[in-house]
């Protein structure tokens, strides 16, 4: 045999040998993932847990899903209208009895499945006896209505807050999801349901009984309640921690301060004197929370003053949905350069608003939003920013949600045409870095250039690759590291610039 022909064979059975090492590795990878995940399953908190009175209604108590007619299909029917591969909003109603999500056929039609979770009777008479609720049980406060009349003692085990987080266990561990985003919203005391139930979610997720997979990436507050009141009542996850000092105020701070440090975006929407009333009971919750949200004060001076606390408030509900029609919404403080909020604003470019405060002046027809505008009331510093990911699917495009975020990305700025460094950062533990630009750098274009951990390489991620990504000022870096230079036109620009990764491991046919 020639010996050209001997080293051809060597160099065919040494590719071979490494294609079936690399598929042996990444086989053994994605069952590492897969036990992981069946490690939660086995553990997560499940209605089977937990006992609910025989008579209790379950049409009203639960995780729903909604098809465009508004019709509710409970999550253990075997029939729900959900597709794994499509985004969630996920709706929680506040005190009262119930409530879904306003006109939800909008959410449909925008390509979402769309939830609700109800707590019926555990919801009702006022907004303090059902905050104990969420919270924990405490036994003066712990009941719900049997043919008209408190029920004290015949009570479910468990907290609302246990109640819907075990079924939204039991949901996921049957059907899974792999769409782009799921989003939690929430009216008046459902906002701090919001919190409470990502609050679970976080400690079961550090004892590990819950997967990253499902948490929210996004949560909207429709005119929150919340209260520095002091409650008696025993978080039961949170290991006899109360709410004593604070009341639930302090614990929505805590939640909000570490969901943001995961890179969960987190919105605020104010229609009413909600907040007044709370700052009678000295809680100020916009000023602790103001770092991590970004609100918008919308005036809803169409209805009179003696409904402040009727339909003022109500409004809030309605108000995301009577601005699916108007799109993007554009910051009028920066009307060539900034975006304000708005349902359809992209996730990434929300979270990178946390802090902003916005005002949307006075509306004086409800559902004439046309002559409507936000202005953003503390844009100080224009703002490169964005997220680093771990693209496990290899499609280049920041799909991954949280549970895949990169943290330690050293990400360097430079001026466009030099080579010396201004300045580097490191990703947080939710993936995130910025950079913030004063006047000096109005006028100049910026690029980044970004060093991964040990056993990533850089991947090309094309600008406007997903909706998530189809506005101005979003683009990512390439294979080599390096993003498009960008130009900062003032104080109002936000460029969005993703830094993807994959595992050197994954690229099972290459020998690179």
């Amino acid at each position: 045999m020639k010996k050209s022909n001997k080293v051809c064979i060597v160099a065919g059975s040494l590719v071979a040998v490494l294609l079936i090492v690399s598929i042996l590795v990444s086989c053994a990878y994605a069952l590492l993932v897969y036990r992981g995940k069946e490690t939660w399953y086995a553990q997560a908190l499940s209605m089977d847990d937990i006992y609910i009175p025989e008579d209790m209604d379950l049409n009203n108590l639960g995780l729903f899903w909604l098809d465009e007619t508004g019709k509710r299909y409970r999550y253990d029917s075997g029939e729900v209208p959900y597709d794994p591969s499509k985004p969630i909003v996920l709706y929680i109603h506040g005190w009262g009895g119930g409530g879904s999500i306003a006109n939800p056929e909008d959410w449909i039609r925008e390509g979402y499945n769309v939830g609700n979770m109800r707590w019926g009777e555990l919801s009702t008479i006022s907004p303090f006896d059902a905050q104990t609720k969420l919270w924990g049980i405490d036994e003066d406060f712990f009941w719900w209505e049997r043919n008209g009349k408190r029920e004290f003692d015949d009570v479910p085990s468990h907290c609302v807050t246990e109640i819907l987080a075990a079924c939204y266990n039991d949901f996921f561990k049957e059907y899974g999801f792999y769409g782009k985003e799921i989003r939690f919203m929430g009216h008046s005391l459902g906002a701090q349901a919001t919190l409470a139930i990502s609050n679970y979610m976080l400690t079961s997720l550090e004892k590990g009984v819950f997967c990253a997979d499902y948490l929210p990436d996004r949560i909207t507050m429709q005119d929150p309640y919340l209260s520095d009141m002091s409650d008696p009542t025993t978080v039961a996850w949170l290991e006899g921690e109360d709410l004593t000092e604070g009341g639930s105020s302090r614990m929505a701070y805590l939640t909000a301060k570490a969901l943001h440090e995961r890179g969960v975006a987190i919105e605020g929407i104010r229609t009413s004197y909600v907040k007044e009333l709370a700052e009678l009971f000295e809680t100020n919750y916009y000023e602790d929370m103001a770092s991590y949200v970004t609100w918008v004060d919308v005036a809803s001076d169409f209805y009179p003053e003696d409904l402040i606390f009727t339909k003022k408030h109500e409004y809030a509900l309605d108000w995301p949905s009577d601005m699916f029609d108007q799109g993007l919404v554009k910051d009028y403080s920066y009307q060539e350069t900034a975006y304000a909020y708005s349902p359809h604003l992209p996730t990434a470019y929300s979270y990178a608003r946390a802090g902003t405060l916005y005002d949307m002046p006075t509306n004086l027809l409800e559902d004439d939003m046309s002559d409507d505008y936000q202005y953003s009331q503390n844009i100080t510093s224009a703002k490169i920013a964005g997220f680093a990911f771990a693209d496990n699917n290899l499609n280049g495009i920041n799909d991954e949600r949280v549970a895949c975020r990169l943290e330690g990305v050293k990400v360097a700025l430079y001026e466009d045409g030099k080579t010396e460094q201004i300045t580097e950062t490191l990703t947080s533990k939710g993936g995130y870095y910025e950079f913030l630009l004063e006047e000096s750098s109005f006028g100049k274009q910026y690029y980044i250039k970004v060093e991964l951990p040990k056993g990533y390489k850089g991947i090309d991620i094309p600008a406007q690759s997903v909706r998530d990504q189809n506005l101005m000022n979003c683009n990512g870096v390439n294979k080599k590291l390096r993003s498009e230079a960008v130009e900062i036109t003032d104080a109002g620009t936000l460029h969005i610039i993703h830094i993807g990764a994959k595992k050197k491991f994954t690229t099972i046919f290459s020998l690179k």
